[in-house]
């Protein structure tokens, strides 16, 4: 044991944490203090390497290392002369955070194996997104006990003191049969001097559940289990809802008559590593062969986009959004939020789906709309809160959220959805019940992913401005409820007979072809299209870069901004823009940037950027102060019309200098 006791001081001396220690003691100067917690990390690898005997304690009997690495840190505290008292080994708590453990399969715990693990009080650790948490609440983290008998040793003060140790419950903590250990009398609670800390209780479902590459051939057969984890003190602020960890923490069973609970204590998170993703050579073969136009990279990227669902030429500006709101990430605010407006609604679905599936996580919601918002529920392992349940909104972490049809959603739904667009944050109502144990009204989960919808409408009433028509009342009330929620709406359908026309024959001409190739062979429209497989490779790099807003690019996104509010409210039909437009341009530029795997923004990007919102302002409003004309074909980005968009961009300088002048100032080398 002495050995084990000189390796543990050996591996601080040379982990640096004797440092640690001061720094820590530093802060209970200022005040007695009745214990003194402490925290020591540890690489479980690293430590074998170091000492095989005390590696192998600390992952297979952690509690019998923990009291090792509190005696040796105890020794420390006193001889150093760390803390202004001098405590006794009882006021010394130390917690041991593991910050890696070996890969092993008889250290990873999986939920279908949770029994097969005979709750060996040793670490495991498991990978899953977070689908339930409950709200804060606190347990106890330390309680002092003396001893009733008045003379014994154990009256005095600090000579009973019990800590909450890993993988039990507050009752192995807080008893009233305790005894001494001295005289074997009864022991008192000294209530005065019990500490609290917070806890949650999260379920955790495993991460193949809801990653969009995944084929189950019987999904209804298919059921993925959760695993109910305890989160404490500090790891709490690290974790939310939706969120995908890998947790490191001992399994714990507990009979109580015939009820048999199965929890996780957390002892630590484990940072997931960023996989390093390359361009495939196909697409950095098509970028290197359209370097000689700011637009064509793009444009050849959206040709191959979905090649299957509808040929090249169509769809265009539904495409570009898709890839556009595809390479955002979970830090990018706002999201790119997208709404197809048209009659062609299974083509529109199919569509989204398969943007959805370019990106790890994806949730498509069911038809009847109930599972898109987080619920409340009763939480069942005796903490007296209630248990918040994700929906898709917040399941689809760092992904896409496929809300449906919305046209078919009840109209407190749709109020509901659009207060959370707009705010970016979805509200939980906590029930009265609940308020005075959680001391919180409302739960409110950050929107972290792009969410998707259709809209049906019907050509007739498609060729005016959509949502203003006087036929169709209740387009006209969802235009005015979505006009700061979904910040993208592409038009599919309707605009011109001609060209739905050439639309409808391409679509028919595409089915056709592929429906009569044999069973083993997949369609594909022309050899230069992109696959699947690359494309989401590519995403994946591309949503991962770092770019800047260049002066030029930002003074052309808030001469237009500051110039169309203008101009859209001193028109004599006001058309109002609202405030969050900037934020919106800033994304569609930043995300242009990104799919051309530029490092700064230019002012070709903020072009596009304008463009497409202003086919979108076009669309709600039916007027367009930049005579934008919206198009669900490759008329303005194809590498044939890159004089359009510069004539575009000119004209777009033009009234950035006619109606915000004080914004926007060019040179002449400009």
């Amino acid at each position: 044991m002495q050995d084990l006791h000189e390796a543990a001081v050996l591996y601080l001396d040379k982990t640096k944490q004797f440092e640690h220690l001061r720094k820590r003691s530093e802060l209970y100067k200022t005040k007695s203090q009745s214990v003194y917690f402490y925290t020591v990390s540890i690489n479980s690898v690293d430590l074998v390497e170091f000492n095989a005997n005390l590696g192998n304690m600390v992952l297979n009997q952690p509690q019998l290392a923990a009291k090792i690495f509190q005696e040796v840190v105890y020794i420390a505290v006193k001889s150093l002369s760390l803390v202004d008292s001098d405590p006794l080994c009882s006021q010394v708590s130390v917690s041991l955070k593991l910050t890696f453990i070996p890969s092993l399969s008889s250290y990873i715990l999986k939920p279908s194996q949770m029994w097969k693990c005979n709750f060996e009080s040793r670490f495991f650790q498991f990978e899953g997104v977070i689908c339930s948490m409950t709200t804060r609440t606190q347990y106890t983290k330390c309680a002092k006990f003396r001893c009733s008998v008045a003379n014994c040793v154990g009256a005095l003060d600090n000579s009973h003191i019990r800590f909450h140790a890993a993988g039990v419950r507050e009752s192995q903590t807080i008893r009233k049969d305790f005894s001494c250990m001295y005289c074997a009398a009864k022991l008192i609670e000294d209530v005065h001097h019990r500490i609290l800390g917070d806890k949650l209780v999260v379920q955790i479902v495993h991460s193949s559940a809801l990653c969009s590459s995944n084929e189950v051939s019987d999904k209804s057969a298919t059921r993925f289990q959760s695993i109910v984890a305890f989160f404490r003190d500090d790891l709490i602020d690290n974790i939310h809802i939706g969120g995908s960890y890998k947790v490191i923490g001992i399994p714990v069973k507990e009979i109580k008559g015939v009820i048999t609970e199965v929890f996780v204590e957390v002892n630590n998170i484990i940072p997931k590593m960023i996989q390093e993703q390359t361009i495939p050579p196909k697409i950095q073969q098509l970028l290197t062969d359209n370097q000689h136009s700011p637009w064509e990279f793009v444009s050849r990227l959206v040709d191959s986009f979905a090649v299957y669902i509808c040929p090249s030429g169509t769809y265009h500006s539904l495409k570009l959004a898709i890839l556009l709101s595809l390479i955002q990430t979970k830090e990018d605010a706002p999201k790119l939020n997208i709404l197809a407006v048209g009659s062609s609604t299974h083509i529109m679905s199919r569509l989204l789906t398969f943007g959805a599936k370019l990106v790890d996580r994806s949730i498509i919601t069911s038809p009847s709309s109930e599972d898109i918002f987080s619920s409340v529920s009763s939480e069942t392992y005796g903490t007296g809160v209630c248990s918040v349940d994700a929906g898709s909104l917040a399941l689809a972490d760092d992904g896409v959220c496929i809300v449906g049809e919305v046209s078919t959603f009840k109209r407190n739904t749709i109020e509901r959805l659009t207060t959370t667009l707009e705010k970016n944050t979805e509200s939980v109502g906590i029930p009265r019940r609940y308020v005075e144990t959680s001391n919180v009204e409302e739960l409110n989960i950050p929107l972290r992913c792009s969410v998707w919808g259709t809209f049906y409408t019907s050509k007739t009433n498609s060729n005016q401005h959509l949502f203003a028509h006087e036929k169709t009342k209740k387009t006209s009330e969802l235009g005015q409820v979505f006009q700061l929620g979904f910040n993208i709406v592409c038009v599919c359908d309707g605009l011109e007979s001609a060209r739905d026309d050439l639309v409808n024959a391409k679509l028919a001409s595409s089915v056709l072809s592929s429906a009569m190739l044999p069973d083993n062979v997949e369609f594909n429209v022309t050899n230069n299209s992109v696959c699947v497989e690359d494309l989401k490779k590519f995403i994946s790099f591309a949503r991962n870069r770092e770019v800047t807003l260049s002066k030029n690019a930002e003074m052309l996104i808030r001469g237009y901004f500051v110039g169309s509010r203008r101009a859209r409210s001193g028109s004599v039909h006001a058309t109002p823009m609202p405030q969050s437009a900037l934020q919106t341009l800033l994304c569609l530029a930043h995300a242009h940037a990104k799919l051309n795997l530029r490092p700064e923004v230019l002012m070709e990007d903020a072009t596009v950027a304008v463009l497409l919102y202003e086919e979108t302002m076009a669309i709600r409003h039916g007027c367009s102060v930049l005579s934008v004309k919206p198009t669900m074909c490759a008329n303005t980005l194809t590498p044939q019309d890159d004089g359009n968009v510069y004539q575009l961009q000119t004209q777009l300088i033009r009234f950035c200098q006619i109606h915000a002048a004080e914004v926007f100032t060019v040179t002449s080398e400009e």
